[in-house]
């Protein structure tokens, strides 16, 4: 399960795969040392002299490959009941073609993965229980509990992003959904397989993935302010709706290892109110409320490509239900700590 985050994190770490081999007459002091992608290095970078950017989108080219590491980890608190869980994926992206509307169609594979998790055991009250995965470890291979990871590890996806950093579309989850099933796949029936296949679009493509895509202002022109927002209304648990407001401020282009650099800040806000339609029976009061992040990412300003991410959001609800039948009043509280970060590893 993944928690939920706004559009968040990531720290990029470039490694330069080959060195120059000494057969040449090129003198080691002639080459240039790669510098890593970190904030430090971007902030003391020297600025790209004659660069003036009208226009910021993502924009990479056909045959372009790439590999990430994410890491969200998260910490919840649900009526004094902790929660805690970190996943990593590390996966490889190629671009496959470039739609005449500008999208951008790509496959996307997960090459490994990590899971730890650690919260009350609903079996046991008052118990702890912990589940650690790695696909990289042969002996949690052949663990029932373990086959939904396994079957997405390796699996390949279609992806289609638009050039303004939304993930508009995931097909290809066929195999994933029937690797689960096994052999009951022909007797679930279509609707459970709809839910499973949600399930897992949502948890470990559509949530994570979308985090290493920086959002760009719209119809990609910058102004001279260079600064630019985005505002969605997102449905939450039936009850509540609310409408996150991120602001997005560009900094001056800077020059690194024959890039052009930026990098852009995040500032979130939102709003939480009650859904119009409200469940029959049920009467729900907001007490409380906070939603608030930051982020901060480093990009390649001509390719709109993610250099390195990081986010961090808070959330807050305190809240009162009664069941209108009943007259059984409860009290809810949950807080969500949620911090991602992206890196490109090559």
């Amino acid at each position: 399960m993944v928690k939920q985050s706004f559009g968040i994190g990531i720290i990029v770490l470039l490694v330069i795969a080959g060195l120059i081999e000494s057969c040449s007459d090129t003198k080691k002091s002639d080459v240039k040392e790669f510098v890593p992608y970190t904030i430090e290095n971007v902030k003391v970078a020297p600025k790209a002299e004659g660069i003036s950017i009208k226009s910021l989108y993502y924009a990479p080219k056909v045959g372009d490959k790439s590999s990430y590491k994410l890491v969200q980890i998260s910490k919840v608190e649900r009526n004094s009941v902790q929660m805690e869980q970190s996943i990593t994926q590390y996966y490889t992206k190629s671009i496959l073609s470039i739609k005449p509307d500008s999208s951008i169609e790509m496959s996307v594979k997960i090459d490994s993965m990590r899971i730890s998790e650690k919260g009350p055991d609903q079996a046991q009250p008052g118990k702890t229980v912990s589940l650690q995965f790695n696909s990289e470890d042969s002996a949690s291979k052949g663990k029932p509990e373990y086959k939904q990871y396994y079957a997405i590890v390796g699996a390949q996806v279609q992806i289609l992003a638009s050039k303004l950093g939304r993930i508009e579309e995931i097909i290809g989850l066929t195999p994933i959904i029937n690797a689960i099933l096994g052999s009951k796949k022909d007797s679930v029936p279509d609707k459970l397989k709809e839910n499973l296949a949600q399930q897992i679009k949502t948890q470990f493509f559509q949530l994570p993935l979308q985090q290493e895509f920086q959002t760009y202002p719209e119809k990609g022109i910058l102004d001279v302010s260079k600064k630019w927002s985005r505002i969605d209304v997102l449905p939450m648990s039936g009850i509540l709706t609310v409408k996150n407001t991120v602001n997005y401020t560009m900094g001056s282009i800077k020059e690194m290892n024959g890039k052009k650099v930026a990098i852009v800040d995040a500032n979130l806000t939102a709003e939480i109110s009650k859904s119009k339609e409200m469940p029959k029976g049920l009467q729900f009061t907001l007490n409380d409320s906070k939603f608030e992040g930051k982020g901060i990412t480093i990009v390649d300003v001509q390719t709109g490509s993610t250099l390195y991410k990081k986010n961090e959001v808070f959330t807050m609800i305190s809240a009162t239900m009664k069941e209108l039948a009943s007259g059984i009043i409860q009290a809810v509280s949950q807080k969500i700590q949620t911090t991602v970060t992206v890196e490109l590893l090559h």
